[in-house]
């Protein structure tokens, strides 16, 4: 009877071996699996970075191009030369031309 006890022990510890060993392997390509994954991850969000970095200089150097546009100077004048006239006009020292709402006859 010590013999089968003793085969009987064996191999219960001889199969508890290998189902740790495999779930130790199934582990283990379980975190390398993880590892793969969080890296498509971690490249996912460099490219977004890298698309957002780009576009945030891109951004700058259109709004450092702008300050080189005399469009909006020259809006700026014709705003306040229509401001003047409109101030002329409201104290009674600029007179329509005679035209349909002050515009002049063609």
């Amino acid at each position: 009877m010590d013999v089968k006890r003793g085969v009987a022990e064996a191999s219960t510890a001889f199969s508890e071996f290998v189902v740790t060993v495999l779930n130790e392997s199934s582990l283990g390509l379980y975190r390398i699996q993880e590892h793969v994954h969080r890296k498509h991850d971690i490249l996912a969000i460099d490219s977004d970075v890298t698309r957002s970095k780009e576009d945030v200089k891109e951004a700058r150097d259109i709004i450092s191009s702008l300050r080189n546009l005399t469009a909006f100077e020259q809006c700026s004048d014709y705003i306040k030369r229509v401001a003047t006239v409109r101030d002329l006009a409201g104290a009674g020292l600029l007179k329509p031309a005679g035209g349909r709402r002050g515009y002049p006859r063609k």
